[in-house]
């Protein structure tokens, strides 16, 4: 019988929503906090990813409560808040010593976009605290094999693996960007102990007990490889991988957010605009604080796109359109769910300053200013602005694909526009020009994607790009088709 740990430090690459279900004055949906009020990642939220990715259904290392009642070989815990030096929060408040890193809420604003008339659909403003990009956590992963069989410590190296790569990601929103993971360099440790011998016995007894800890002390940092197991290739049928797009802004930008500009430097005097580029904190354990930046949210990003999609599947004649949409971008219907098989990430800004645009709505009759509708925002207004915006795809069809890549073509010549103020002028997006670096036709356009049993990137032979457009096109064909025999 053997016994392997792994300890980790995972850092997150996006912000976090893990649910508490607890009801809060101050938002819809609170985060899991512990009884000290931080900051805390269930092991079960990390142990129910894990699964999903390496194989739900090997009941012999996932254990089962059906007529088996098996026990798990692998054992996940609770993911724990790390102070700006480098110590657990727990291990610290357990030793009555103070903690550092800020408890207060940060709140992430939604809204609901009307597809018909594509602005805010009524009653459907809601809002979810987030828990900071940047913010650490330490766990422990452990096998226990109790016989020779290869299959739990495979299972056990591709959830290593996954959260080597950041292949997964936690909580809720994660089809918006939320919730994506890496392991901290030079924090993996892991070693085994053979319970069946006096001495591995001694050991496993005797190593750290607090996961601020290597999991021996003379483990040595490592990676984890691959390991045995892999997912399934994607068909002729569907397309899966990612895509990166960077688009250039074409005028002032304007993304809400909860938390408003706090930098009250020279560069940020317009703070008194009644519309404000958002922003949200970033954890920096360099600087030891909470860092606020410009933010734009992958949930606008995929608002928008999700609504293109919507009207580019109306003016084919489609007549399941709400089918097709919930198949491509998730659905929840009574007790029934289904995931988004599109994700997209937002990014962070660096803190432009803004710029005040004053407005005033016009009397018709009058053809003067109309009384109290003076009004001020402070979009970020740059030439040099530059958004990257990420996708991840997990087996769509291809007319699905046709469509995606019509919404992001509107998008990348200015017909599509993020943000607020969309109809004045704001939010209008161009590509952005490769300029000798790697990319598609000239445009930042890169990508790497599974299609009929081969991977194809936008340094793929022209031969084998045109085969994918020439299907995607094939598919679109069919979809018009389709529609018009309707």
């Amino acid at each position: 019988m053997k016994l392997t740990i792994a300890r980790l430090t995972l850092e997150l690459v996006s912000p976090l929503h893990i649910g508490s279900g607890l009801q809060s004055a101050d938002t819809n949906a609170p985060v899991v906090r512990d009884a000290f009020g931080d900051y805390r990642i269930p092991g079960s939220s990390l142990a129910g990813a894990l699964r999903a990715h390496c194989g739900s259904s090997l009941k012999s290392v996932w254990g089962s409560a059906d007529s088996e009642n098996r026990a798990s070989a692998i054992e996940v815990s609770d993911a724990f808040l790390i102070d700006w030096d480098g110590t657990t929060t727990l291990t610290k408040r357990l030793a009555g010593k103070s903690v550092a890193f800020p408890t207060f809420k940060e709140i992430q604003d939604h809204v609901r976009i009307d597809h018909a008339s594509g602005a805010a659909e009524d009653g459907k403003k809601f809002d979810a605290e987030i828990v900071p990009q940047g913010t650490r956590f330490r766990c422990e992963l452990a096998l226990i094999e109790r016989d020779d069989s290869s299959t739990a410590r495979d299972v056990f190296t591709c959830a290593l693996h996954a959260l080597d790569t950041g292949a997964i990601a936690l909580g809720g929103d994660v089809c918006s960007g939320l919730g994506l993971i890496r392991v901290l360099r030079d924090s993996y440790t892991i070693a085994t102990f053979d319970l069946a011998t006096a001495a591995g016995l001694a050991s496993a007894r005797n190593r750290p007990a607090a996961l601020d800890q290597p999991a021996t002390l003379d483990a040595k940092p490592t990676r984890i490889s691959a390991g045995a197991l892999s997912t399934a290739p994607a068909t002729a049928h569907t397309v899966s991988g990612s895509v990166r797009i960077a688009f250039r802004a074409d005028g002032p930008l304007l993304v809400g957010g909860s938390q408003r500009p706090s930098n009250k430097s020279d560069a940020d005097r317009n703070f008194g605009a009644d519309l404000v580029f958002g922003e949200a904190r970033v954890a920096d354990y360099d600087k030891k604080a909470l860092v606020a930046k410009p933010w734009i949210p992958g949930s606008s990003l995929r608002g928008a796109i999700r609504h293109r999609v919507w009207h580019i599947f109306e003016a084919l004649g489609c007549e399941d359109v709400q089918r097709r949409m919930d198949d491509l971008f998730g659905s929840v219907a009574d007790k029934r769910a289904s995931a988004s098989k599109i994700r997209v990430t937002g990014q962070f800004l660096e803190q432009h300053p803004r710029t005040l645009v004053q407005h005033v709505a016009i009397d018709r009759l009058t053809g003067g200013s109309l009384t109290g509708a003076l009004y001020a925002e402070a979009p970020i207004w740059r030439d040099d602005l530059v958004i990257q915006v990420g996708l991840t795809l997990h087996g769509i069809a291809l007319d699905e694909a046709a469509a995606l890549a019509h919404a992001l073509i509107d998008m990348g010549i200015g017909e599509l526009a993020i943000g607020g103020g969309t109809r004045r002028g704001n939010g209008r997006l161009l590509f952005d020009s490769a300029e000798g670096t790697a990319g598609y036709e000239g445009k930042a356009v890169t990508f790497n994607l599974e299609w009929n049993g081969k991977s194809i990137s936008n340094a793929s032979p022209p031969s084998e790009l045109q085969a994918l457009i020439d299907a995607l096109e094939s598919a679109n064909e069919t979809l018009v088709g389709a529609a018009a025999n309707a």
